[in-house]
């Protein structure tokens, strides 16, 4: 258990490029990643009105001649991975260090460079990596990656229960929405060197939807996970946040990152939710073919009293859809609390009833032995249907 909260100061450097995984495409990917995932960080630092998509372009290349210079100081070399541990000896400090030096110097060596840009990144990182700075708070705590990546599952806490976007530091919270993603991807790669797949569930999805930064890893993840050996479940109270790309103010960006989200969803697991966003996720989804199934959970969400279908959820997984009343993993069945095996006594025609808790002999009484009508429709699909609608 990871808090990552918003007064915990925790974060990942990452500009350590994580150790080589044996597995030889994974790692070809781990030194682009840990420069793409860097700049990503300081695209959200320099997040700003003036510049709602992080750094402007000549910030961009002194990115790169300031990652090049802090790499090249402690021997890591792009092309040979027996150097990359030592890149653990690089900290954003060090990249606002060499930052310091160009803005000092005064040689023709970086007169292509805007020095208006220059000095606007001096002053936007100071507040985070002077002394005095007054966000120097947010990198105080590094998360080590080499100590979570054997645990077998990892839970990450944002502390944001009661909060919404509106009552958050909105940069801190993307900071640490890329720390747990990088952290999650780092995860994948260990265990897809050794033959292991990685759930991902990842709660609220509406607040990964705010920044550029945040909902590109989110898609990335839609998009590319598979090949990470990674299967992810978003979940989400507000799809009207993914339906209409409501985020961030709608930039190209944002847009483009929950279209790749959308694209490559391949199941939905929905619960009751009022008629709007219920059509709005049917015409998204195609799911015209379930309206009536879904009308159901309508008339549930909307019930004030108890409603046969309160809590349940339509499923659709490529062409086949069910609605169940819950769902659990397999091995949580075997606790006696889920155990509804019903054992049919043949020679006095009467059943047992196993529930996890003994029952009543009324409730076992009610329950009638399969009757002939009922084997049909278990086994023959369009029978099953009929039988439903007529119920």
């Amino acid at each position: 258990m990871i808090s990552i909260s918003g007064g915990s100061s925790k974060y990942v450097n990452t500009l350590a490029i994580s150790s080589i995984t044996g597995d030889e495409e994974t790692d070809q990917s781990l030194f682009r990643d840990a420069r793409t995932m860097t700049e990503k960080v300081f695209d959200i630092l320099m997040t700003s009105d003036d510049q709602p998509n992080g750094m402007d372009d000549y910030q961009r290349t002194l990115f790169d001649v300031l990652i090049d210079r802090v790499y090249r100081r402690v021997g890591v070399l792009v092309d040979d991975p027996r150097t990359w541990h030592l890149s653990s000896e690089c900290t954003y400090y060090t990249m606002y260090e060499e930052l310091l030096d160009i803005a000092r110097d005064k040689s023709s060596t970086y007169e292509n460079f805007n020095r208006e840009s220059i000095d606007r990144m001096k002053i936007v990182l100071g507040r985070y990596f002077e002394k005095s700075g007054s966000m120097n708070y947010y990198f105080r705590n590094p998360i080590s990656v080499e100590s979570v990546l054997k645990d077998r599952h990892m839970v990450f806490s944002f502390g944001m229960k009661g909060q919404d976007e509106a009552q958050t530091d909105s940069k801190s919270l993307a900071l640490r929405q890329l720390f747990v993603s990088y952290l999650t991807m780092l995860k994948a790669n260990y265990n897809r060197a050794r033959g292991k797949k990685t759930v991902v569930v990842l709660e609220e999805l509406q607040r990964y939807l705010e920044q550029p930064q945040s909902v590109g890893v989110v898609a990335n993840f839609a998009s590319g996970g598979r090949k990470r050996g990674m299967v992810c479940y978003f979940i989400t109270n507000s799809p009207g946040a993914l339906i209409e790309g409501r985020a961030s103010g709608n930039s190209e960006d944002v847009k483009e990152g929950i279209k790749t989200i959308v694209d490559n969803i391949t199941m939905y697991i929905i619960g009751g939710l009022d008629r709007a966003p219920m059509q709005k996720l049917i015409d998204m989804g195609g799911l015209h073919d379930a309206q009536g199934s879904l009308e159901h959970l309508i008339d549930a969400a909307s019930s004030e009293g108890g409603h046969v279908y309160k809590n349940c959820f339509f499923i659709k997984y490529k062409e086949q859809c069910v609605i169940v009343k819950a769902i659990c993993h397999p091995e949580l069945v075997k606790l006696p609390i889920f155990d509804t095996t019903i054992t049919q006594k043949e020679d006095v025609g009467d059943v047992e009833l196993n529930y996890g808790v003994r029952q009543s002999n009324e409730v076992i009484n009610s329950i009638k032995p399969i009757s002939e009508t009922d084997r049909e429709y278990l086994e023959d699909a369009s029978v099953y249907e009929k039988e439903v609608d007529r119920r």
